[in-house]
C-alpha cells in the first residue's frame, strides 16, 4: 500500500514495459501525473495544477525503453506532455483546439513522433523540436477514453465504434469493426486493450464480462 498523491482516486493507471514503474493520472481539476517505482518505493509528481495538466488525465503511455512517459488531458485541459521518467521534467508538450481534449496517446521512443487522438483530429508531436502538427479526422471519436486504445506499434487505433489505421487514413470509410460479433453496442463496452504483441484485443463490458478477439488488421 502507498500514498500516490494524485487525489482521491486515479483516472488512469499504466504499468511500464519492464514492470517496475506505475504511472497514475488524476481526475478533474487536479490533473496530476504521478510515477511510482515498485522497486524503490519513490513517488515522482510530474507537473500538477500549475505546471502540468489542468484537467483530467485521459491516457498515459510509456516509451519502449520506459525512459519517457506521455500523458494526455481532456476537458478543461486539452494538453499533452512528454515526461522524462528519470528527472520528472517535461521534455515536450502540445495542445489541441478540439473540444474535449485528447482521447489517447502513444509514444514509441524519443526519435519517433508522439501520436495523439482527439475527438475529431489526429496530432503528431515531435519531441526534439517540441512542435506538433494537427489535422482533421473524419472519424468522430465520441466515446470515453476508457474505450479507446492504440496498438503497441501505433499503427492502429481502436475505439468503441470500430478502428482506424494510423496515420495513413482517418476517414469514416476506413473504419473496420472492432467487435465483429456485434453483441455489444454503446454504452456496453467499458474498456478495451491490445495484447503486448498486438495480435489480440481484449474488451470488458458493463455486464461484467470480458472478451478476447483476434486482431486481423
Amino acid at each position: 500500500r502507498f500514498r500516490y498523491g494524485c487525489g482521491d482516486y486515479m483516472l488512469r493507471v499504466r504499468f511500464s514495459h519492464g514492470g517496475n514503474l506505475v504511472a497514475m493520472g488524476g481526475p478533474e481539476s487536479r490533473g496530476t501525473v504521478c510515477l511510482y517505482s515498485l522497486t524503490s518505493g519513490k513517488v515522482i509528481k510530474l507537473g500538477g495544477l500549475f505546471s502540468g495538466h489542468k484537467g483530467p488525465v485521459t491516457d498515459l503511455c510509456f516509451s519502449d525503453d520506459d525512459a519517457l512517459l506521455a500523458s494526455s488531458g481532456g476537458w478543461g485541459d486539452q494538453k499533452a506532455f512528454v515526461w522524462d521518467c528519470g528527472t520528472g521534467s517535461a521534455k515536450a508538450s502540445c495542445s489541441t483546439k478540439t473540444a474535449g481534449g485528447f482521447r489517447a496517446v502513444h509514444i514509441k521512443n524519443a526519435s519517433s513522433p508522439v501520436l495523439l487522438i482527439a475527438k475529431k483530429s489526429f496530432c503528431t508531436l515531435d519531441i526534439a523540436k517540441d512542435k506538433a502538427e494537427e489535422k482533421p479526422m473524419d472519424a468522430d471519436i465520441q466515446t470515453l477514453s476508457e474505450t479507446t486504445a492504440f496498438s503497441p506499434d501505433g499503427e492502429q487505433f481502436v475505439f468503441q465504434a470500430g478502428w482506424v489505421s494510423i496515420p495513413q487514413a482517418c476517414r469514416s470509410s476506413d473504419l473496420k469493426p472492432a467487435f465483429p460479433d456485434n453483441s455489444y453496442t454503446l454504452p456496453s463496452i467499458s474498456a478495451c486493450a491490445f495484447s503486448r504483441d498486438g495480435s489480440f484485443l481484449y474488451y470488458a463490458t458493463s455486464e461484467n464480462a470480458c472478451r478476447l478477439n483476434t486482431v486481423t488488421g
